[in-house]
């Protein structure tokens, strides 16, 4: 089952009020209770029901931070985020989702769109990638979409192909990195997620990838895209 509750982002670094006795300067925390939240003023709640956060994007440029939820995109003030955050919603396709149940899997936690992968391409555009009900999609998001309605929908036709980017099993760990406008991800890339490897795709090289099925290559090994 989906777990759902009003979503409490904790940005100790970014927001909150001056510090009181339970934070000390010379002494930097790392974890925090939730009663030292509450008593600092620094537990911030977003105003709706989401689950499945899985990273944020603070854009300190545009004021702006974006969630990446199951099937949506969230955007909100980085100065205050419980004022009106903006919402795009982006599923899988029907025919994706009744394949991935079809398989086997779960209808709540894996037959979805889930965002893994969540990126500034540049000064107006994002870089975003889901897991498509097991067939990965991405597309470039222009961060101006958010100034123009509080809800919005992406469809399966205006997205590209995201294998290679974006692993097709939500539960597999996800790293990414855009540099120069060549994103690079280390991914689970195939459906059974027994292949785990590093791309470097997009840009005007070609696609690159470390050696199929060989695990060792993190042991020792110099990577040269």
């Amino acid at each position: 089952m989906e777990l759902c509750w009003p979503l409490r982002v904790v940005l100790a670094l970014l927001f909150g009020t001056a510090s009181t006795g339970a934070w000390r300067a010379s002494q930097p925390r790392l974890q925090f209770t939730h009663s030292e939240l509450i008593q600092n003023g620094r537990l911030l709640t977003l105003p709706l029901v989401a689950g499945d956060l899985s990273m944020l994007l603070p854009d300190e440029d545009g004021r702006r931070l974006f969630v990446a939820l199951k099937d949506n995109l969230l955007s909100t003030s980085l100065d205050d985020i419980t004022q009106n955050p903006r919402k795009l919603y982006w599923p899988a396709s029907p025919d994706r989702v009744q394949e991935c149940l079809m398989a086997g899997k779960h209808p709540e936690t894996e037959c979805g769109n889930f965002l893994r992968v969540l990126q500034p391409y540049n000064q107006t555009h994002l870089y975003v990638c889901g897991t498509g009900a097991f067939n990965p999609r991405c597309v470039f998001i222009a961060t101006s979409l958010f100034l123009k309605s509080d809800h919005q929908s992406l469809s399966y036709g205006q997205t590209e192909c995201g294998k290679g980017k974006c692993p097709y099993d939500p539960h597999q760990r996800t790293a990414s990195a855009v540099v120069d406008g060549e994103l690079y991800a280390g991914i689970t890339s195939d459906f059974m997620s027994r292949d785990s490897a590093f791309f470097r795709s997009l840009g005007n090289r070609r696609v690159m990838r470390t050696e199929q099925y060989d695990s060792t290559w993190l042991h020792g090994k110099e990577l040269t895209f």
